[in-house]
């Protein structure tokens, strides 16, 4: 009888470990996906910034900085982490970007 119950503690416990195991792996991939979006989503922004000359932090993003506010007709590319995007100067600055800092 006693034996039976350490078995069942055993492998009741493993159960509950192998549990843990994979939430706090979930729980990794949940933090990993929200951090990428924030990521995304902060180059998106630093790529706007730098097509419309708002902010300094966005230079490293686009081909030529600052080149919807001097060409209205112009083509934003992006070059670095906002490889690939482009964004038609004819749209506006989006209100989102304030003035920039």
């Amino acid at each position: 009888m006693r034996l039976r119950s350490i078995g069942l503690a055993l492998v009741t416990t493993i159960v509950l470990l192998s549990a843990a195991t994979v939430a706090q792996a979930d729980a990794g991939i949940s933090e990993g996906s929200a951090l990428l979006r924030l990521v995304e989503d902060d180059n998106e922004d630093l790529f706007l910034r730098c097509c419309w000359a708002r902010g300094r932090a966005g230079f490293h993003f686009c081909e030529e900085y600052g080149v919807c506010e001097s060409d209205p007709e112009a083509t934003c590319k992006g070059v670095g982490d906002a490889e690939g995007r482009t964004l038609s100067c004819k749209a506006g600055p989006p209100a989102s970007l304030g003035d920039g800092g």
